[in-house]
């Protein structure tokens, strides 16, 4: 049995990357890699960020809920823990039978579930 071919889905985040400085939005440093991404998939030119703070930022973009309502507030010790129960878009995916992963900086503590 041939099983439906699926779109891979490929998120990056990136600390301290500037839009502006980016050559697939104009910008004068070269990107060959991002440009290829770029030009073969999909990018947002309009886009927002729950918090300038980077660890309750990630939780936030995998569930699209704001930092009060999951549980990573900030930074330190009892603010970088996700509510229990909090599903996130990697759980879905998996559940749907995607493979997934995450690699790089995480920084929330989710001992409750998986975390790819």
């Amino acid at each position: 049995m041939n099983r439906p071919s699926r779109r891979n889905l490929v998120v990056l985040l990136c600390d301290q990357l500037q839009k502006p400085c980016m050559s697939i939005y104009g910008g004068r440093v070269p990107m060959p890699t991002f440009e290829r991404l770029a030009d073969e998939g999909v990018t947002f030119d309009r886009y927002y960020c729950a918090t300038p703070l980077c660890i309750p930022t990630r939780p936030s973009m995998m569930n699209g809920r704001w930092p009060h309502a999951h549980g990573a507030r900030s930074f330190g010790k009892g603010y970088d823990t996700i509510e229990p129960g909090t599903e996130l878009l990697i759980d879905r995916l998996h559940d749907s039978g995607y493979r997934v992963a995450y690699d790089g900086v995480w920084h929330i503590r989710r001992e409750h579930a998986r975390v790819g």
